[in-house]
């Protein structure tokens, strides 16, 4: 017999791993930030400033727009779950 609907259980698993890969991205972000302030801190000129605004432009905003995205689908998956709890429930 196949199902129908979801496990809420895995659906909420799901939820938490996104959450943990948002978090993960999140560390990144931290991370090279400061790898940028170091390199910032010991490199001066126009590449320097180009490197330092590529991150800061570019890359980082990328990156949180990404967590940002996957912290909204473990929202979803969860809030989903519970529908379907409440669904099964009445």
């Amino acid at each position: 017999m196949s199902m129908l609907g979801m496990d809420v259980e895995i659906v909420r698993g799901v939820s938490q791993q996104l959450t943990g890969q948002a978090d993960e991205i999140e560390s990144v972000i931290a991370a090279v930030d400061g790898l940028i302030a170091e390199a910032g801190n010991n490199w001066t000129g126009d590449d320097a400033t180009a490197f330092i605004d590529s991150w800061n432009a570019q890359h980082k905003p990328s990156l949180t727009a990404a967590a940002d995205a996957i912290r909204q689908l473990a929202t979803t998956a969860s809030s989903q779950a519970d529908e379907q709890e409440q669904t099964s429930a009445g």
